[in-house]
């Protein structure tokens, strides 16, 4: 899958990271920079570390990830329904450490985590019984 942004083309090898990161390194930038740079022998962490400050490169993911849930037809949507019924399961059964992490899960689909990296005040969505808002979503359009 080629990935090139209006405002910087990506090269072969940060495209091959992208790709890595978001499927067969499941978000483990070290090994994705192993995958997409084999000759480069040491300093995985560090290259994966600088990749991942650019802004372009995080778009490039974001994108990436888009069109992966857009062709596989799952949705934010989808997976907050999945954690609604994960913190349902969780309270029948009495676990409140699945209950709190199905929450966190919830939490962290809409950025509200402490690895969001935003210093901006955030909006906490207080998740009860009654029945979730619809939420509206924009379809990020392909390049």
């Amino acid at each position: 899958m080629a990935i090139e942004l209006r405002d910087r083309p990506l090269t072969l090898g940060q495209i091959d990271f992208v790709s890595h990161i978001c499927t067969d390194a499941v978000n483990n930038g070290s090994l994705a920079y192993q995958k997409a740079y084999p000759n480069c022998k040491s300093g995985h962490r560090q290259n994966a570390r600088r990749l991942l400050t650019y802004d372009y490169i995080k778009q490039a993911i974001t994108k990436f990830k888009a069109k992966s849930a857009k062709d596989k037809g799952f949705t934010v949507e989808d997976m907050h329904r999945m954690y609604e019924e994960d913190r349902d399961f969780a309270s029948k059964v009495r676990a409140a450490g699945a209950r709190v992490s199905a929450s966190t899960g919830i939490a962290r689909l809409y950025g509200m985590d402490k690895d969001a990296g935003t210093k901006q005040e955030q909006t906490i969505i207080i998740i009860g019984p009654k029945q979730a808002k619809v939420i509206d979503s924009k379809e990020i359009e392909d390049g």
